[in-house]
């Protein structure tokens, strides 16, 4: 079980924001973690880490901060014994819980982990195109024409993501409660004994006594099955409130904060967090008393709280009801799974909801970091450097140095990625996730292949009907690209002495059109050859789409000339 750790300590997470003395920490709830204070601290935090570090750390990601609705992190962050942050915490719940399971209750861990294994991949690869676009952005490479990154492609690339999480997160649940039905009184006994108390308080399982139960899995899998086991407990020990909680670094997840925290305690059980950190390296950006930013770069930081207030708790749709509703479904399949496959579908549409409201606030994380970041003197960014250093560097217990603060390989969750050829597919073009004239192909692509991707049948320079025009066509038309339909072209048609020349002008509306306008010029010329000949046809130079054929009639010359059609969207 050693050679689980390594990837096992990244479940860690520790809330920031709070002070207390004594061995009894004061207790984490919802209305700390999504206080003014805590969150400006954790936003500049995320800042400081996107700053200072590079792709690669931003993709460190504790696999616990997927599907979290069973009150683990609540269970961890209200560890009596004040243990929950200390890299064996996970380890000795989970090792309590598989001790106790049968061989059938076991098997049936095992069989998720199996078939979850393909979820839990693709929502760490999918991670990436996010990263990719933010940390360009910080960088200033950004695609040509854009104007920024593109809200409405993030938003749908969020929304993916979560679903994903929504999915995983009903096959656990159901899962969990067929476990708890089957459990008998000693199981259960053994478990009761254990609510209420901490870390100290729980019987030491050791690795031993539990190595023949993991035996044969694959290292993905065993990590699967040990966080079901910590999930069972917590779910069984906790309640409502304990599901829907959350730590204030719960939604800023692509910019590497987490890789900041965790990165030394990898390969070391036992090794603590520091629960101030968050707090206290997030004060040099939202706090200019602390001498790395001025007044107006920390007021820029700090401005997020407010920006993303709404979308976390205070609107009428916001996270943290839309989570509320998420466990509740979830938790009332402890009582009955009779109708399962509703639980499912709401999950699922409550899910793309979560990830919206998520996307939206990420997309003003990292349109303010870039926005600071580009203000940045060299002096204020070597010093940020330094205390990135600072607090990635230093000595082990055992007299060992060690030094993290700069990432060299990429991270599917807390494992390091040696083929880096994988990433390819989600961040060789992130194009699609900026801004540009030609408006917002994302949520169009998504509406007819089921991907906001700029790749395979949904990518740009692709024809999947066969009808001769493109993607990037189609969109500009306003048609079909799956089906052969080149409604919206230059139509030509002989009329007495005269040519009449038809198309239909769509207007700019639907998925991937809000906010602009769509436009038409018709063109002429009698020399191919010559591409500046091209000139519009007077009165046809710029028709705006207004859901109606546009007809003009041009008369015959015996004379050879050509006629063509552009559009576009502004």
């Amino acid at each position: 079980m050693k050679k689980l750790i390594p990837f096992l300590v990244a479940a860690i997470s520790v809330c920031t924001g709070q002070t207390g003395s004594g061995t009894t920490p004061p207790a984490f709830t919802m209305e700390q973690s999504i206080s003014d204070g805590a969150q400006r601290a954790t936003l500049a935090f995320a800042g400081l880490a996107m700053m200072t570090g590079n792709l690669p750390a931003q993709s460190f990601f504790p696999p616990g901060k997927v599907a979290d609705y069973t009150g683990f992190q609540y269970l961890r962050d209200n560890d009596p014994d004040n243990m929950g942050h200390n890299t064996s915490f996970l380890t000795r719940v989970a090792n309590n819980v598989l001790y106790i399971l049968s061989d059938s209750q076991l098997a049936q861990l095992k069989t998720l982990a199996l078939a979850q294994q393909d979820q839990i991949t693709l929502y760490g690869y999918k991670r990436f195109a996010l990263m990719k676009a933010f940390r360009r952005l910080l960088d200033g490479d950004v695609p040509a024409g854009a104007t920024g990154l593109d809200l409405l492609a993030v938003k749908q690339a969020s929304k993916e993501l979560y679903r994903i999480d929504g999915q995983i997160s009903f096959d656990r649940a159901l899962l969990y409660a067929s476990i708890f039905s089957s459990m008998n009184f000693t199981q259960t006994a053994y478990l009761d004994a254990m609510k209420g108390k901490g870390f100290n308080s729980w019987p030491d399982i050791s690795n031993d006594l539990v190595r023949e139960k993991t035996k044969g899995l694959s290292q993905g899998e065993a990590v699967a099955v040990m966080t079901y086991a910590g999930d069972l407990f917590s779910w069984y020990a906790g309640s409502l409130d304990a599901d829907v909680y959350f730590c204030p670094e719960r939604h800023g997840t692509y910019f590497g904060s987490f890789y900041i925290k965790d990165a030394p305690a990898i390969g070391h059980e036992g090794y603590s967090i520091d629960e101030q950190l968050t707090a206290t390296a997030g004060a040099a950006l939202c706090d200019s008393s602390k001498g790395y930013v001025t007044a107006g770069q920390a007021s820029a930081m700090s401005s997020l709280v407010s920006a993303q207030r709404n979308n976390l708790y205070a609107g009428t749709t916001s996270i943290v009801s839309i989570r509320t509703q998420i466990a509740s479904l979830l938790r009332g399949l402890m009582v009955s799974t009779a109708s399962s496959a509703s639980v499912n579908a709401q999950v699922l549409a409550l899910s793309e909801i979560y990830g919206g409201l998520d996307g939206e606030n990420n997309f003003n994380y990292a349109t303010v970091f870039a926005s600071v970041y580009s203000t940045l003197t060299d002096a204020q960014l070597a010093g940020l450097a330094a205390l990135r250093k600072s607090i990635m560097s230093g000595t082990y217990s055992d007299g060992t140095a060690f030094d993290f603060s700069v990432c060299t390989t990429p991270f599917l969750y807390s494992a390091a990625i040696t083929d880096q050829s994988v990433l390819a597919p989600y961040i060789a073009d992130t194009g699609y996730l900026f801004s540009s004239a030609l408006g917002s192909a994302a949520p169009w692509r998504q509406q007819y292949f089921g991907t906001a991707e700029n790749a395979g049948s949904a990518a740009d320079s692709s024809d999947p009907d066969g009808d001769g025009l493109t993607n990037a066509r189609e969109y500009a038309l306003g048609t079909d690209p799956t089906t052969s339909d080149t409604g919206g072209l230059l139509g030509l048609a002989p009329a007495a002495n005269n040519l009449s020349l038809t198309f239909f002008g769509r207007q700019a509306a639907g998925a991937g059109y809000v906010g602009f306008t769509r436009h038409y010029c018709v063109e002429g010329t009698g020399n191919l050859a010559d591409p500046a000949s091209w000139t519009p046809v007077i009165g046809f130079a710029d028709i705006v789409g207004s859901d109606r054929a546009v007809t003009l009639k041009q008369p015959i010359t015996g004379t050879k000339y050509f006629f063509r059609l552009r559009v576009w969207l502004q």
